[in-house]
């Protein structure tokens, strides 16, 4: 058991790797002179927008029970298995079995898993063939990036296949310089329609696609092009954090090495709108979009800064809260929004915009999932998945 809590931790340095460097790969091909027009801009920028929210203490609780898919899971508890839920889409949980000794880089699905938490029923779909980096399952059918590694080149695949996994069609391709560039797969769960975004690199040059999926046919919605040599162009910035949300495609762009911009992609309308832009010094890291609103985590100068526009409102408001950075942003309720930072729970309550402090923990996987309000599902260090339900205290 130690063995594998040894694995796991290191597994979360990685991810915890990926989500902090992932933030600067672009800056740091970014290595554009300041000149003194744009620290004025910044400074003035700094200037008129000081932080307006106090931080407080609150006092949460937090009481916790095993998850039922404990059960289902326990046979592969050893050293060499790493397990993940993936997404939750109403009562199904959807997760992938990985072999973390194989492939000590990309690991290897072994298999992926559906269990409902209504029925207890769970299914394994077997696959052993590679990694599976995202994938969504409709009906009998799954789309999956597939992806590999040759001479330090991510190669990836989106293929539709059955869930035996004996026929498939590759739909696309491409190559990335990093995983944190691979392909996300979104789903809107409103109007059952399926997209990708990828990025393809070819030398220094990088094109970004947004896609709809028709069956085995990819409609091109959207595409630009940035040259990480002659610093022009668009790019995606941070992969991990493209986001669906009713109807609109949310991602980091960055302009000509000299600002970046959260944009807003209508798919029915197929036009792209900024929400919120900056001089790339005040560089977005990570942002979160849920129903209550939008939340930014930015850097500039060494200091963390974070704002939150409610989706209704056109205005970002900058908050004070401890200059850290907070992860994996989720709707608690319909006024809080929860996070993640160090080793503790913090939470933000959207009617005051207030962030509070929540309650500590320890041996704990900082991605956890919303299961209904105020009650969340979490990993442990022994591979167990567990129930939290927060409450204020009085």
């Amino acid at each position: 058991m130690k063995k594998n809590v040894s694995i796991k931790k290191k597994v979360l340095i990685v991810i915890l790797i990926i989500i902090l460097v992932g933030g600067i790969v672009i800056k740091s091909n970014l290595n554009h002179k300041n000149n003194p027009k744009q620290e004025n801009v910044l400074l003035k920028e700094e200037k008129e927008n000081k932080p307006i929210i106090k931080p407080v203490e609150k006092p949460y609780s937090l009481q916790t029970k095993t998850f039922n898919l404990n059960h289902h899971l326990k046979k592969y508890k050893n050293e060499a298995i790493s397990i993940d839920i993936d997404y939750i889409d109403n009562n199904l949980v959807y997760g992938s079995i990985l072999n973390t000794k194989d492939d000590s880089i990309l690991f290897t699905t072994l298999y992926l898993f559906q269990y409902n938490i209504k029925t207890d029923e769970y299914k394994e779909f077997k696959y052993n063939k590679g990694r599976i980096f995202d994938y969504y399952i409709i009906e009998n059918n799954i789309y999956y990036i597939s992806e590999k590694i040759e001479n330090d080149i991510y190669h990836w695949q989106l293929i539709k296949s059955d869930l035996s996994f004996e026929t498939h069609q590759q739909l696309d391709s491409g190559t990335i310089k990093n995983d944190m560039n691979s392909p996300r797969i979104l789903y809107d769960n409103k109007d059952n329609e399926l997209y990708i975004v990828t990025i393809k690199n070819e030398e220094n040059s990088q094109t970004s696609n947004f896609y709809k999926v028709k069956n085995e046919h990819l409609e091109l919605l959207e595409t630009f092009k940035g040259n990480h040599d002659t610093k022009k162009g668009q790019f995606i910035d941070n992969m991990l954090y493209v986001t669906l949300h009713n109807g609109k495609i949310y991602y980091i762009k960055v302009e000509d090495y000299e600002k970046n911009e959260i944009m807003e992609y209508d798919v029915k309308k197929k036009n792209n709108k900024t929400i919120k832009e900056d001089l790339i010094e005040n560089y977005y890291q990570e942002f979160y979009v849920t129903d209550l609103g939008l939340f930014i985590n930015s850097k500039s100068r060494g200091k963390i800064n974070n704002y939150f526009k409610k989706l209704e409102s056109e205005e970002w408001v900058q908050l004070e809260n401890y200059n850290k950075e907070f992860y994996f942003g989720r709707k608690l309720n319909n006024h809080t929004l929860t996070f993640i930072d160090g080793e503790q729970w913090f939470m933000l309550d959207t009617n005051n915009l207030q962030m509070f402090a929540g309650p500590k923990y320890k041996e704990q996987y900082p991605n956890y999932y919303v299961l209904e309000e105020n009650q969340v599902l979490y990993q442990d260090f022994n591979e167990n998945w567990v129930i939290g339900t927060f409450s204020e205290k009085n």
